[in-house]
């Protein structure tokens, strides 16, 4: 199983910036959103990212939906999870398919 550092992000501001204003990101790092409650879809402001990602939606312990080479866009854009989850990863994108990471593998938060 692939170990990944996570930076975990829980505040309103912390979302909100997210990983816009980095250049790049590590292949083995990501940014996990912590939600309280279950969610189905986020809005995400794609026009400030400066490289392409891959998310993961997690509810709990288990991968519920995946999205790969996400580019960076003119605009915000509403991703719409096939199941609730309280977790969304945020990686640099291709880790998904280097990784071989898929839905319903089994997920170790910190």
């Amino acid at each position: 199983m692939p170990v990944l550092k996570v930076e975990v992000v829980v505040t309103p501001q912390e979302k909100q910036q997210g990983l816009s204003h980095r250049q790049s990101i590590d292949s083995d790092r990501g940014m996990l959103f912590v939600y309280e409650d279950y969610l189905e879809e986020l809005m995400l402001d794609e026009s400030r990212m400066n490289f392409a990602t891959d998310v993961l939606w997690i509810k709990d312990d288990r991968v519920v939906d995946v999205l790969t080479d996400i580019q960076p866009a003119k605009w915000p854009i509403k991703f719409e999870s096939r199941e609730p989850f309280n977790y969304f990863l945020e990686l640099k994108g291709g880790v998904v398919n280097e990784l071989g990471l898929k839905i319903g593998d089994p997920v170790m938060l910190p």
